[in-house]
């Protein structure tokens, strides 16, 4: 078993003591806690809409490596649609022990493992067409051309409104979706 797949697996096993014995219990707040997670998604999209438009500004010659990245960016998050879809539906237990956004964020990126992966793909044309997809914008991708627009973006008021507003949305949803009655703050 691989070092990744090991430390997913322990993760899990240390996350799934949670007071839910019920199986419907468990799906039903996986369910909840996917719902959650794709809300937060749509807040991030809208957030990248109004980046896209404030990286544009000023940069004319960088329209289609800026189109590309944010394109690349719209994709990574559809990506993480079916894959917090996957976990609900393959380990519910998984996604019903989680506590924050940032814990769902994580499962789905950086402890996504081969396996995982592996029944996505085999189970998901659209996931296998998606995949390919951003492979194609990543392969176009100079990070060195976005410098500068990206380096703008910190100075735009309406980029940083955009941002805070999306920081906002997410501290909503957490606190929606993580605390429990009587919880000082998220679980």
């Amino acid at each position: 078993m691989s070092a990744k797949r090991e430390r997913a697996r322990q993760e899990e096993e240390s996350l799934t003591s949670f007071p839910m014995d019920d199986v419907e219990d468990i799906v039903a707040e996986a369910k909840r806690v996917q719902r959650a997670y794709v809300e937060y998604l749509e807040a991030y999209r809208e957030f990248l809409d109004v980046a896209e438009f404030c990286a544009q500004k000023g940069w004319p010659d960088f329209r289609p490596a800026l189109k590309n990245a944010f394109r690349s960016n719209r994709l990574c998050l559809d990506r993480n649609v079916f894959r917090v879809r996957s976990i609900a539906t393959h380990s519910p237990e998984t996604l019903a022990a989680l506590h924050n956004l940032s814990q769902v964020a994580e499962r789905i990126d950086k402890n996504w493992t081969v396996e995982d992966n592996e029944i996505l793909t085999k189970s998901s044309r659209q996931y296998r067409e998606l995949e390919a997809e951003i492979a194609q914008c990543l392969g176009l991708m100079r990070s060195s051309d976005l410098s500068g627009p990206f380096a703008a973006l910190e100075h735009d008021p309406e980029y940083r409104r955009a941002l805070k507003a999306m920081e906002e949305k997410g501290r909503s949803i957490e606190t929606l979706t993580f605390q429990r009655p009587g919880d000082a703050k998220p679980r």
